[in-house]
């Protein structure tokens, strides 16, 4: 990425270019050809990223909290009640798919 890219980046990021109009039209006024490019791929990116990050968080709760989606696997588990486990696995499923399909939606829009 060239140093052009990076501050244009930067300079859209810390909210000088913000105000009422959509990502897509700032994608549109974009000069830069790299700058266009650099931003659709953060959002695709986005889709396996935070479904990914929101998967380790649960892993997380398996290992040290005493409440959550993750600690109803491992309690589960340990008192050998299926129920639990299958039922922390679906809501887990779900949530991911849900997270997913929002950012699906926001590059959807991005693309018009």
């Amino acid at each position: 990425m060239s140093d052009k890219t990076i501050k244009e980046l930067n300079k859209f990021l810390t909210g000088i270019h913000m105000g009422g109009a959509t990502f897509k039209d700032y994608l549109d006024k974009a000069q830069n050809l790299e700058f266009k490019s650099t931003l659709k791929k953060i959002i695709e990116s986005f889709k396996i990223n935070v479904s990914m990050c929101f998967v380790g968080v649960i892993m997380g709760e398996l290992l040290v909290s005493k409440e959550g989606i993750g600690y109803l696997i491992m309690y589960g588990s340990q008192v050998f009640n299926m129920n639990y486990v299958i039922m922390g696995v679906v809501l887990l499923v779900i949530l991911t798919v849900m997270l997913y399909c929002i950012i699906s939606y926001i590059e959807k829009i991005s693309k018009k």
